[in-house]
């Protein structure tokens, strides 16, 4: 005959241990649930639910939990770390610092799922992981954005581009133009439709947007509507002080954007050593007429262009030919009175020197 008080204290203890078992198992899969992350890192699970430039809203995107990241390989330890969590969380014991067991910096975690990294990459010209031992040196698991050391690590060139011949480009920084990994900003989102729409890909001339001022300009007929369209201030000068430059095409003098043709590819120069900068000193480009120079400048340049007179100057041996052309002429055309260095030398009301004297440049008294 069966033994009823044996039969009950058995049965409840299988009710016990498979209530036990029940509760262990929702426990269990309660403390790998995103809400029990939640309790204790809401700032991380609002980052996790909300669009962004992290891993924590792609892997979202992707339905992998908090602990499809967090684990590791060991997943009963996760679970059983996690409970012991609760279980302290219930009591009024905060949890024990864990991060060397749940945090992304250990790079097995993340080869659980992406082994095949290097398989995927093996094309790239550089490798972007060689000798890495952190995923989250560039792949931010809850903080947005990443700093612009983190970008020159693996874009050394174009971050020195950037840097030394970005424009106001190099004021925007990386994240600006590229708010989330692998994406390029189109042109027309902060330019607009620029050169009156001639021009559908900007490429075709701004090649890179790195450095945009470095432009190779194509085939296309490149004509000064397009140009002044940004040197707009060049077409007033051009129209305020003409000349033959007016009437040039820009790509004559500057074949590509920025370059400065030399003087000498069009204009003999003043002299066999005369070097582009000596141009400068005197002439600008857009202007050439406006000339301009110093006070140390040498009569021999004047001479290449005002021979016949100079040669009148030295000929006439006189104090006039002991000179530079600069005392007299400060300013390019610039012909100065005799009374501004010589007063009235012979009666206070003569005042036509040239009656007597052919010119400054002779000097030679008439018989």
């Amino acid at each position: 005959m069966v033994d009823m008080r044996k039969l009950i204290v058995t049965i409840i203890m299988l009710v016990f241990v498979l209530v036990a078992v029940v509760v262990f198992i929702d426990a269990s899969n309660y403390v790998r649930d995103n809400h029990f992350c939640m309790v204790c890192h809401e700032k991380e699970y609002d980052s996790y639910n909300n669009p962004g430039d992290s891993l924590d809203y792609a892997h979202s995107h992707y339905e992998v939990s908090c602990a499809g990241c967090h684990e590791g390989h060991d997943h009963v330890a996760y679970t059983a770390l996690l409970t012991k969590m609760m279980v302290l969380d219930v009591l009024g014991t905060h949890p024990p610092e864990s991060k060397e067991d749940t945090e992304l910096e250990n790079i097995e975690r993340c080869l659980v799922c992406h082994e095949n990294y290097k398989i995927l990459l093996a094309d790239r010209l550089l490798d972007p992981h060689a000798n890495v031992s952190d995923c989250g040196a560039c792949h931010s698991s809850h903080t947005r954005g990443m700093s612009e050391e983190t970008c020159a690590s693996c874009h050394p060139v174009p971050f020195r581009s950037l840097e030394e011949e970005g424009g106001k480009h190099s004021k925007k920084g990386c994240e600006f133009c590229h708010p989330s990994h692998g994406y390029i900003m189109e042109c027309v989102q902060c330019h607009g439709v620029f050169h009156q729409g001639v021009f559908v890909d900007c490429k075709e001339c701004h090649s890179d947007a790195h450095r945009p001022a470095d432009i190779e300009f194509t085939d296309v007929a490149i004509e000064r509507s397009l140009c002044i369209k940004c040197h707009y201030n060049v077409n007033v000068t051009f129209n305020v002080q003409p000349s033959k430059h007016s009437n040039l095409d820009c790509i004559m003098c500057h074949p590509s954007h920025g370059q400065k043709q030399q003087c000498s590819k069009c204009h003999r120069p003043h002299g066999e050593e005369s070097t582009q900068a000596d141009c400068f000193s005197c002439h600008k480009g857009h202007t050439p007429r406006d000339v301009k120079y110093s006070g140390s400048t040498p009569a021999t340049l004047c001479l290449e262009c005002h021979e016949q007179t100079g040669n009148k100057l030295l000929d006439s041996n006189t104090r006039h030919a002991q000179m530079e052309c600069v005392k007299c002429h400060p300013n390019h055309a610039q012909v100065p009175s005799c009374m501004d260095c010589h007063g009235t030398p012979h009666t206070s009301t003569t005042t036509d020197c040239e009656r007597c004297h052919i010119s400054a440049h002779e000097l030679w008294i008439k018989d």
